[in-house]
């Protein structure tokens, strides 16, 4: 699946030169910020993801999400933690946009969660919104519908168990 998807998903897989102005311009954004491994290596990887750190009207949350996707090939390749112990999303969403949300078109949308639920080899703990507006309930409300079970359970608008293990 990981190289089925590969293939399919070019506008997030795809183009991937992190000398590219667009894409350069969202790494020097740090909009995906994986988090140093502190008090103990079994603990989940944490990658605090900054939804509010770029400019719709200047980045395309496809460079976004292909910045996201560059972010865990290395963490797989350099760091076997992210495999054995899993991953954690924390995602940021204080000072997000109407603009910000038009952009996660329900098409795309599906792609990434395709991505990330079914084809990625690092073991998904779990997604966290933050400051997470009213505007973002509708949305929250269609990605969950289109996760599997399993994932489901794994996604939660709220933080405050996971900041409190990571204390």
């Amino acid at each position: 699946m990981y190289y089925t998807y590969r293939t399919h998903l070019t506008e997030i897989v795809g183009n991937r030169d992190p000398l590219d102005q667009k894409i350069n311009e969202v790494i020097k954004l740090g909009v995906t910020l994986p988090l140093p491994l502190k008090r103990n290596a079994a603990l989940q990887r944490i990658i605090f993801f900054r939804l509010n750190a770029y400019d719709p009207s200047r980045v395309r949350v496809e460079d976004v999400m292909k910045v996201f996707s560059m972010t865990n090939d290395i963490l797989m390749i350099e760091e076997d933690n992210s495999i054995v112990a899993g991953q954690l999303c924390i995602c940021d969403l204080a000072n997000i946009s109407m603009a910000h949300i038009i952009q996660m078109q329900p098409a795309f949308l599906k792609k990434a969660i395709m991505i990330w639920q079914e084809s990625s080899p690092i073991r998904q703990k779990g997604v966290h919104y933050i400051n997470a507006p009213k505007i973002f309930e509708q949305l929250f409300a269609l990605i969950k519908s289109m996760l599997s079970e399993k994932m489901r359970t794994r996604v939660s608008p709220n933080c405050r168990f996971v900041c409190e293990t990571y204390r």
